[in-house]
């Protein structure tokens, strides 16, 4: 699904670009009228609109045609774009689509380079879901099922290491295993109270294809080093479910 709001981003900054005219000077008046915008320097104006522009173009993986872009900008200023708003609105479903599908691509040979690499590691052991898993302590007490509430620690990363989350500046986290990526549900019943871990998830057991709009990309693999600090027992279920746990 394209991203609703870097379609919004994009025509915004263009939109807001537009208004300048390159013939716009300190002081001068679009159309002539005094008032509170007499002597506003919108040469200032321009710059900050087309710095803001070119880095959003840049963020989005765009490779500028600058005389392109001039000529788009002048017609459009002009009113006399050789092109609609709704083409407008399917070149840039069009690009964000592509970009994404190629950037789910390249996702999915990280991912299984990082995957083959990690399997080869001593003490990692592969589940026959496919998820990779290493038991750092294994822990001594209750073992939750993949229906448990329980209480975790965790630092997520993506494939490269770098920090998605963590639970580890506050208090843990409780939640359901059943309503967790696949592989936590199957991953954290391996450990008793008290064990760590680390989860090798590959993308079909994290988000999928869809990733987690605007935090994992699609097919990304993840890692997660996780704490199991305790098993909830029914009873702390029953107040978790009305608010009285934290």
């Amino acid at each position: 699904m394209i991203n609703r709001f870097v379609l919004l981003g994009m025509a915004a900054v263009l939109g807001a670009f537009v208004a300048c005219t390159d013939k716009s000077t300190s002081g001068e008046q679009g159309d002539g009228k005094a008032g509170s915008l007499e002597g506003y320097d919108y040469g200032k104006l321009c710059y900050a609109l087309g710095t803001s522009a070119g880095s959003f173009i840049r963020q989005q993986g765009v490779l500028l045609d600058e005389q392109q872009f001039i000529n788009g900008l002048k017609e459009g200023y002009a009113g006399k774009a050789s092109i609609t708003d709704e083409e407008i609105k399917q070149l840039m479903q069009e690009f964000m689509g592509l970009k994404q599908q190629a950037e789910s691509e390249e996702q999915l040979k990280v991912g299984a380079r990082f995957l083959d690499s990690v399997s080869k590691l001593e003490g990692v052991i592969r589940d026959s879901s496919g998820l990779l898993y290493r038991i750092h302590e294994p822990g001594s007490g209750e073992q939750p099922v993949d229906s448990s509430f329980v209480r975790m620690h965790y630092v997520a990363k993506f494939a490269n290491g770098e920090v998605l989350d963590s639970s580890r500046t506050g208090e843990p986290v409780i939640l359901s295993l059943l309503g967790v990526i696949r592989g936590w549900t199957i991953g954290v019943p391996k450990l008793k109270t008290g064990g760590k871990a680390t989860l090798y998830v590959p993308s079909d057991l994290a988000y999928g294809p869809h990733g987690r709009p605007g935090a994992v990309p699609g097919n990304a693999a993840l890692q997660f080093e996780v704490e199991l600090v305790g098993v909830l027992t029914p009873e702390e279920v029953e107040l978790y479910k009305q608010g009285k746990l934290r």
